[in-house]
């Protein structure tokens, strides 16, 4: 069962040095990769429906391949403090329905979403303006099912 949970509204800002998250089976969901995120993690906890991935430093990057084939993953808020979504980053998280970009994202890599069968739109926290001009590999929505990007001022078509 697939189950739809946003864990960031207008009203919430989540620190720097997390990442929240959910995952369809109630459990902690480990990073393929632990090591790009520009920061060390402290803690991965999963408490209340909520998953929250703590830092010893604010996180600037998702990096490369880093929740590749995380089945369990369904959501991710991504703090302010990222630049960078590097490639393969959420590929092949089959169960994800939601992700929070920040406004912050400057560029975006390769396949970022691909063979990820759920997620059908992305919520970036800045307008379509910002969206548009961040830096975007020509194939990073490639094997994606994408087809919207909800932004602070409207939604874009992909």
């Amino acid at each position: 069962m697939i189950t739809r949970h946003f864990i960031k509204n207008k009203t919430t800002t989540i620190p720097d040095n997390e990442i929240w998250y959910t995952s369809n089976d109630g459990n902690v969901v480990t990073p393929y990769d632990t090591k790009v995120f520009g920061a060390k993690i402290v803690s991965n906890t999963y408490e209340d429906g909520k998953g929250v991935i703590k830092f010893d430093n604010s996180v600037t990057s998702m990096g490369t391949s880093v929740f590749f084939n995380c089945k369990s993953l369904t959501s991710v808020t991504i703090p302010n403090s990222v630049t960078h979504i590097r490639n393969d980053a959420f590929d092949r998280c089959l169960y994800i329905t939601s992700i929070n970009i920040p406004n912050s994202v400057t560029s975006i890599e390769s396949q970022i979403f691909a063979h990820c069968s759920y997620l059908t739109s992305i919520t970036y926290n800045g307008t379509k303006e910002q969206w548009n001009d961040i830096t975007k590999s020509d194939f990073w929505d490639l094997y994606s099912v994408i087809t919207y990007v909800h932004c602070t001022n409207g939604i874009i078509t992909l």
